[in-house]
C-alpha cells in the first residue's frame, strides 16, 4: 500500500558570519558582526504539507529536544508541495552554542516518517 502522505525533514542549518540585506541604494558599507542562520525544511513525501505547522528552534539548549516539546522560539511555516523545500532565515549578533530544530514539533501533520523531524547545529 502506498503512504500519501508528507514527509517534512530538516535538510540544512547554516550559521554564517556575513552581511544583513540592505537596500542597494543607500551607500552605508555592511555590518559584519552579524550572523545569518539559515535552516532548510523539505518535504520528501508525496502529498503537500499544510501551513498548520511550527519550526521550534532551541538556542543553547544543554540536552537534545523530543518530538512534542515546545520551544518559545518557533516559526509559522508555509504549506510546501511534495518535492519542494522551504528556507527560514534570521539573522543574530552572536551564533548560539547549540542550536537544535523540530518540525512538526506537535505531530500536527501525519506524515511518512515521524523520526526524521529534528536536526542539530
Amino acid at each position: 500500500p502506498y503512504n500519501w502522505n508528507p514527509d517534512l525533514t530538516i535538510t540544512d542549518i547554516s550559521i554564517t558570519k556575513g552581511c544583513l540585506p540592505t537596500d542597494p541604494e543607500a551607500a552605508q558599507p555592511c555590518n559584519l558582526n552579524v550572523y545569518r542562520l539559515s535552516i532548510t525544511v523539505a518535504n520528501d513525501g508525496i502529498f503537500y504539507a499544510s501551513s498548520k505547522n511550527y519550526l521550534d528552534l532551541f538556542f543553547n539548549r544543554i540536552n537534545a529536544p523530543e518530538v512534542g516539546d515546545l520551544s518559545a522560539d518557533y516559526v509559522s511555516m508555509p504549506a510546501i508541495a511534495a518535492g519542494d523545500t522551504w528556507e527560514y532565515v534570521e539573522y543574530m549578533s552572536a551564533p548560539p552554542l547549540t542550536l537544535h530544530a523540530i518540525v512538526d514539533t506537535i505531530e500536527t501533520i501525519e506524515e511518512t516518517d515521524e523520526t526524521n523531524n529534528v536536526a542539530a547545529w
